[in-house]
Parts: structure tokens; sequence; C-alpha cells
């Protein structure tokens, strides 16, 4: 499916009838929205400035390059308390002196640990959790919903990854960043993330460190029915949901 908005109807059946309008007609419902943000690898920079944040809460490197942004569903465009599905996006490598350091990977119930670059010292950035953004180098730690920026110029390291909490990021010397947690609903859900009534949530499952490049989402199709779909005037019941995905700042509507 493609970056845009999407209206999903089912009709029921009228009533059987002898006379015209005598069968029973259903009432209408609706649910609210539910969108999708796909989360962008970002773009690496070797140069000695800051990279550009990427999409859906990776945070920023310098000299190095941003984490990823996370995916997720949720209820609300601009409210990240509503998030209910969550795949967290990976921290960033680290590169100085021709030596690469893998970045922590995307979570998971927790993102992974950075690893500490060229100096055994450095401090690392951590990986976020279901309660708390990864601790990293001076407070530069993930918070709810965003890996760790870097802020200190002539400092080398990556950037934390997006997630219910962010990765944090490392000290320098080529440190890579954090990865940011998954989150799937469930009543042990942290404060942050607000009660969730409108949808059934169940079976949810989390794997960290599997996707490579940019996030996505897979809609999957679990239960056949029947392709028998007439167009009738008696109409006696009325559903849908609009459906909205938002990736890198793009909406388009279809």
């Amino acid at each position: 499916m493609n970056p845009g908005k999407y209206l999903f109807e089912v009709y029921g059946a009228q009533g059987s009838q002898r006379t015209n309008d005598a069968g029973g007609k259903g009432g209408y419902a609706k649910i609210t929205d539910i969108f999708l943000f796909i989360g962008s690898q970002g773009v690496w920079t070797s140069n000695s400035v800051f990279s550009q944040n990427s999409f859906n809460g990776g945070g920023r490197g310098y000299n190095n390059g941003p984490g990823g942004g996370a995916t997720d569903f949720r209820l609300s465009e601009n409210d990240l308390s509503s998030r209910f599905l969550i795949g967290g996006g990976g921290g960033a490598e680290g590169y100085r002196s021709s030596t690469s350091f893998k970045g922590g990977s995307g979570g998971g119930l927790s993102g992974g640990d950075g690893i500490v670059g060229t100096d055994s010292s450095a401090t690392i950035g951590r990986g976020g959790s279901q309660i708390s953004g990864g601790s990293g180098y001076k407070n530069m730690n993930g918070i709810f919903g965003f890996g760790a920026n870097k802020t200190e110029t002539g400092i080398i390291s990556g950037g934390g990854g997006g997630g219910l909490f962010g990765g944090g990021t490392g000290e320098g010397a080529g440190c890579s960043g954090g990865g940011g947690s998954g989150f799937v609903y469930s009543n042990s859900k942290p404060p942050e993330i607000r009660d969730i009534n409108e949808i059934m949530i169940e079976n949810g499952t989390l794997i960290g460190g599997v996707n490579i490049g940019d996030g996505y989402a897979v809609i999957s199709r679990l239960l056949s029915l029947s392709n028998n779909i007439c167009s009738c005037h008696n109409i006696n019941a009325y559903f849908y949901f609009i459906f909205t995905i938002l990736s890198s700042h793009q909406l388009i509507v279809l």
C-alpha cells in the first residue's frame, strides 16, 4: 500500500421483505481514524556537520548519520500517546578512522546498546526500554518517541533510533547509537501511553533487529470472506474507517 488515505466500507444486507422497504434496516457505526507512520533510515553524513533527523524519531549524529525512525500505528496523527503498535528504529552506525561500529538493534522489548568506538573508555548510547529512553553521553538520552540527538560539535558518533522510547547517543570516537524500543499495547503499558478502548489488540509479538533499510508495514488478510458482492438500494448496515499512511513527511490523498 502506498502513502495516502484509504477508505474501507462494508454493507450488510437488508432483511428479507415482501413489501418494498419493509425489511429491517441496520444502524451506522464508525471507528476513529487510524494512522500509520513509516520510519526512514535517514541520510549518512561524513562531513563535520550534524546530520538531519530521520522521519519519525531518529536522532541526529555528528559526522555520522541519524538513527532509524520508528514505524507505528496510532489513533491520532500528532499524539504519540495514542500509538499502539511500534517497531523500534535501529541506532546509527558509528564510524571513525576507517573503522565501523555497528548500531544498536531496534526493539524488541528493548533496543540494543551501541558499541564503543576507537576510545574504549567512551560512554556508549544505550537502547530504549519499555519505561525510559536509553542513556547517553552528557544527558544525550533517548526520550518518549525520539532517539537522542547529538548536540556537541567535534564529537563523532551516530544518533539514537526512534521507538516507544528512543536510544541514546554515545560520547564520540565513532560510538554507534542505541536502538529504540518496540511496543505492543497491553495493560502493562507505560503511563505515557493513554488508555485505548477504541480497538481490540491481541496476540502481540516483538522481535528486535530484523529489518534492513527504510521501515515498512505489512497488512495481511487473515480471514477470507465470500466473494458475493451485491449492489442494492436497501442497505441495512454501514461501517467504515479511514486509514492514513504517512511516510517521510509525505501525505498523498488518493
